[in-house]
């Protein structure tokens, strides 16, 4: 559509250079001006867009489209220059005409311009805000993994994530040659080439330490963190686009539903045993040797139930399904030895998954905690040797017993799955199990379906039970 800007000096810019003086009265100029509108300028356009622009009033004008609709607009120069080395201009929109009177958008201009020197107007405004969006696309275009980590993600993370600093310990170990790279570089390929050299890494810790390429879980749970901090990244506008967005996660190792069998459970009990027995023979030679040289003597061993927490730990893991730093936090107020059916309470902020629950114990586990509360009448039923705080991880002395044991393939979080199937087997449904274990999800639960698959047999026949009338009676003779 052409356009066509045309300044007009004479009628038109009379008319309102008279209104803007004042040398006329409103009322007739308006009306001269609405017959001179109505007529004169519209022929002047002649079917194309045309800006009838007054020479008095600078910025100000009237447009006319070519189906006759006319607005007054007002004009005005934006910052910087054009390709051609011109001033940038821009057009807004006073009013319709006839909806507003000449004199009424005359005003409304005279307003605006009154204005600007103590309040600012709508486009400077605009201006603000396009140049902060334009420093935050520099700042992001120069903030790099590591620095947006530091400043932003970290904070947020220990605050969302119970884990936080365990995650961003992880990012910075495992993501570390990208941590000097511009957030906005980062792209998905990145992230493919990050995996490809996980899969070919030797992994120095944990149960595959030794063994070549992380397993599929950890490379999900990595690129599960660095996930979240693109997106803490997008939610700020520091980028475009999630690099993350599509990216497809790997196919996780079946789930573990390790089971202890009958020889295996005689073989770790006895070796625990085993070791209470040694420590409590070291215990006598040495105060032996002490009371030959009149030393203070160590308390004996052999007055107590247990040396450690170590048989306690395993008996209420393997009872109750608990994972260990929910039992290496819980207090005496939250196990429940005198009611009618002993129960103990695992509260929200000690859970992976923030579900608390309420766990009943059987009889192997009451006696062993009733006798580990002879010894340990502190406020956790796990303390420190110093009793200032909860016991640490227990990972040297643990895998100690394993080995004593001869269990390959075993972990602390066995317990938890041993618990589970062993539940399973006797007959406990699914539903239940996933409550006593906390899980939030009942897929966590499916995967002990397998584990007794005569017993959910069992259950299928159980529908042949009541029947009165079967199919098979219903058959011809001949097929009977």
């Amino acid at each position: 559509m052409a356009k066509t800007h045309v300044h007009i000096n004479r009628d038109f810019c009379r008319i309102l250079g008279d209104m803007i003086s004042g040398k006329a009265s409103h009322q007739a100029n308006d009306q001269q001006l609405r017959n001179f509108l109505d007529g004169k300028l519209r022929h002047l356009a002649a079917g194309k867009e045309t800006t009838f622009l007054d020479s008095k009033l600078h910025g100000f004008g009237l447009r006319v489209l070519p189906n006759g609709a006319m607005t007054f607009t007002r004009r005005y120069l934006k910052p910087g220059l054009s390709k051609t080395g011109k001033p940038l201009q821009g057009r807004v929109t006073v009013g319709d005409y006839p909806t507003m009177t000449p004199e009424q958008a005359r005003q409304k201009i005279l307003d605006e311009f009154q204005q600007v020197a103590t309040k600012r107007d709508s486009f400077t405004i605009q201006q603000e805000k396009r140049a902060k969006r334009e420093t935050e696309a520099i700042a992001a275009s120069t903030m790099t993994i590591g620095r947006f980590t530091d400043e932003v993600f970290e904070t947020w993370e220990c605050a969302n994530a119970k884990t936080g600093r365990r995650r961003i310990r992880s990012l910075r170990r495992d993501f570390a040659a990208y941590l000097d790279m511009p957030l906005a570089e980062f792209n998905a390929g990145h992230a493919q080439d990050w995996i490809t050299a996980a899969h070919l890494m030797k992994v120095t810790r944990g149960k595959r330490a030794g063994q070549i390429g992380l397993s599929n879980a950890s490379i999900n749970r990595d690129l599960g963190i660095l996930s979240a901090l693109f997106t803490q990244a997008w939610l700020k506008k520091l980028i475009p686009a999630h690099p993350l967005y599509r990216a497809k996660l790997h196919l996780a190792e079946p789930e573990r539903t390790r089971m202890l069998s009958r020889d295996e459970i005689a073989r770790l009990f006895a070796a625990l045993y085993r070791r209470e027995e040694e420590a409590r023979a070291a215990r006598d030679r040495g105060n032996a040797w002490r009371i030959a040289r009149r030393y203070p003597l160590l308390p004996d061993l052999r007055a107590v139930p247990y040396i450690d927490a170590m048989i306690p730990m395993v008996v209420w893991g393997r009872e109750t399904g608990e994972r260990q730093q929910e039992m290496r936090f819980s207090t005496w107020s939250d196990v429940h030895l005198d009611a009618s059916r002993p129960y103990v309470v695992v509260r929200e902020e000690n859970c992976k998954t923030s579900k608390g629950r309420k766990i009943y114990l059987s009889g192997e586990a009451i006696a062993v905690l009733t006798a580990w509360h002879t010894q340990s009448a502190g406020k956790f039923v796990f303390p420190k040797s110093d009793e200032t705080g909860p016991i640490g991880p227990i990972r040297t002395a643990w895998k100690t017993v394993l080995a004593e044991a001869k269990l390959d393939d075993f972990d602390w979080s066995d317990l938890r799955h041993d618990f589970a199937s062993q539940l399973v087997s006797r007959g406990v449904s699914l539903k239940v199990v996933g409550d006593l274990m906390g899980h939030r999800d009942p897929k966590m639960t499916q995967r002990y379906a397998t584990v007794a698959p005569d017993h959910l047999a069992d259950s299928v026949e159980r529908l042949d039970s009541g029947r009165v009338v079967t199919e098979t009676d219903r058959l011809p003779p001949i097929l009977h």
